[in-house]
């Protein structure tokens, strides 16, 4: 479970946009709408400029490698496995700045969740539907194989860290929050 919820706050890490506030903050406009349309340092750069440019590199780099560190070590000594904790982390964030929640993309996905968990009480259920929800809308829109590829293998994650919570939801014996 600790695995679990350091993977979520890592990918939230990642998640804060930095860029778009940067933008927002320093020209009022929306970075998604300039240059390349990322919320990356390199359209930062092209978009702002050198010094804003830096400034966002420097803050995406490190809520990539400050979650990877501090939740690899916290998590290690129980799993013996540091590298590939880090290595774990790292990618949660990356995948946090690539589709933040904050900028919209992961909101339905959220609400597909919330409205299940109010419905049944049930985490596990709202994660597989929330989990699924994202491949089915990734598919049904159309979007890159990338992109497939990567709510895929979210989805097949979902699916192996809950197998025990299915196992119970067969057998009508999962607990409710």
């Amino acid at each position: 479970m600790k695995l679990i919820l350091f993977f979520v706050a890592a990918f939230l890490c990642g998640s804060f946009p930095t860029a778009y506030l940067v933008a927002k903050r320093l020209k009022g406009v929306d970075i998604r709408t300039k240059g390349s349309g990322n919320v990356g340092a390199t359209n930062a750069f092209r978009v702002l400029g050198k010094g804003p440019g830096a400034f966002v590199f420097v803050i995406d780099f490190l809520k990539g490698a400050l979650p990877a560190y501090a939740f690899a070590r916290l998590s290690a000594p129980a799993l013996d496995a540091y590298p590939e904790t880090a290595l774990l982390f790292g990618v949660a964030a990356i995948l946090g700045h690539v589709f933040t929640p904050f900028l919209g993309f992961f909101l339905a996905s959220f609400g597909v969740w919330l409205l299940v968990f109010c419905l049944t009480r049930m985490v596990s259920v709202s994660s597989l539907l929330a989990g699924t929800f994202l491949l089915v809308v990734c598919i049904l829109t159309h979007q890159s194989h990338a992109l497939l590829a990567i709510f895929t293998g979210l989805l097949a994650f979902i699916l192996w860290t809950h197998r025990s919570n299915i196992a119970r939801l067969i057998t009508r014996s999962e607990n409710k929050f």
